[in-house]
């Protein structure tokens, strides 16, 4: 998803606001800005919006918030299993449930406001059915048990219990563990001992990563080193 941000200010004066907005792509929780002061909950805006000295500015910015899954983990490298755990979760829910509506459901690793954006909501959409089909035709066994990494942020924690109840229902049993930033940083990031984990990219126009070797999500395919090399040489050397 892509993250939604508020500002609320005071006066009458316009105001930049940067929106903050699952790998599979969900919206997260917008902090709000007051005066220098914020506010943690995006339901509080509404006591702003009420009140006329404060204006109240929603936009979007180029943050994703996946879930990031581990491609060299057994049955995760069956690119079946991870098409099943896209399948498995409903995007819209978990944005409104995680962080009040304040995000976009995309269906890639690019948010709506970079240039050439595409929508591929529709590409491993929300279907159940199709979730269990793909887990049986991988040859799962069910329940499938799993590990899923949350820091120690909003979106993450409240966003991955919900996601974790979407999973439950395809078979999928995510065991969710609590990290702090240390952790995450040593145990996913560096040492990639991980199955599932909820995390904010901010970075724009950084798909690179997916040809970058050793990169925390074990993703490798040639084609797409390939393509990354013809099209970007020069311009990122992740050697």
């Amino acid at each position: 998803a892509a993250r939604g941000c508020v500002d609320v200010r005071p006066g009458s004066d316009p105001a930049e606001v940067g929106d903050e907005p699952l790998l599979i792509h969900l919206k997260t929780s917008a902090p709000v800005a007051v005066g220098r002061d914020r506010v943690a909950a995006a339901r509080s805006l509404e006591q702003f919006k009420r009140d006329k000295r404060f204006q109240v500015l929603i936009g979007g910015s180029r943050a994703k918030v996946i879930v990031a899954i581990n491609n060299q983990r057994k049955p995760l490298d069956d690119v079946r299993v991870r098409r099943a755990i896209a399948a498995a979760i409903d995007r819209k829910s978990v944005i409104d449930g995680a962080v009040d509506g304040f995000g976009v459901p995309i269906g890639s690793y690019y948010t709506p406001g970079a240039p050439g954006y595409v929508d591929l909501t529709a590409v491993n959409a929300y279907d159940p059915a199709k979730a269990r089909a793909l887990l049986h035709q991988a040859g799962v066994q069910l329940p499938l048990e799993l590990t899923m990494k949350l820091p120690p942020t909003p979106y993450a924690r409240q966003g991955g219990e919900i996601i974790a109840a979407m999973l439950d229902k395809v078979g999928i049993k995510a065991k969710m563990e609590n990290i702090e930033w240390a952790q995450w940083l040593s145990g996913v990031y560096k040492d990639k001992a991980y199955d599932l984990t909820v995390i904010a990219h901010v970075e724009p126009l950084d798909f690179g990563n997916f040809a970058r070797p050793g990169y925390y999500w074990n993703y490798d395919s040639a084609q797409f080193n390939a393509l990354w090399a013809s099209k970007y040489k020069g311009e990122a050397d992740y050697s």
